[in-house]
């Protein structure tokens, strides 16, 4: 069965009109063994479909990004970092800060900080929500009640 989660199920109809439409989607041919083929012709998609063949258009591919801060200590400083997440079927971009910042709040214990603090967060979000991430870190300057000095 077919299942990769960029993929949008159509049926046959759907993929025959999207398949006539000038600069819409590119249908596929969707096989058995996770497979997918770029539909080329109508007989090749009415073939497909009387052999109990499925049809799928990928789905919009969406970017979030956010900025986390590493956790202030005693210091007063925090580090920022621009992470970018790439999906499928994205939530709002509210739901996705909220989602993340209580699996940060469950790891506040453990106050690991730093790109591996926030990847050890965006790998637990991944067990409920398919994504790719990227980790950028952002030089930022402090200031505040006391001198930073590198």
């Amino acid at each position: 069965m077919y299942s990769w989660s960029g993929m949008k199920k159509i049926n046959l109809e759907a993929a025959k009109e999207y398949y006539k439409t000038e600069n819409g989607p590119i249908v596929f041919l969707l096989y058995d063994d996770g497979t997918e083929a770029e539909a080329t012709s109508i007989a090749g998609i009415l073939y497909h479909g009387e052999h109990g063949g499925e049809f799928g258009i990928e789905k919009k591919k969406s970017r979030i990004e956010l900025i986390f801060n590493d956790c202030l200590f005693n210091d007063g400083w925090a580090e920022a970092y621009k992470v970018t997440l790439t999906m499928y079927d994205a939530p709002e971009a509210t739901q996705i800060r909220e989602q993340l910042q209580e699996i940060a709040n469950g790891f506040w214990e453990e106050q690991e900080c730093s790109e591996d603090g926030i990847r050890k967060i965006l790998r637990e979000y991944q067990k409920s929500l398919d994504f790719e991430y990227e980790i950028q870190s952002i030089p930022t300057v402090c200031f505040g009640d006391q001198k930073f000095t590198d």
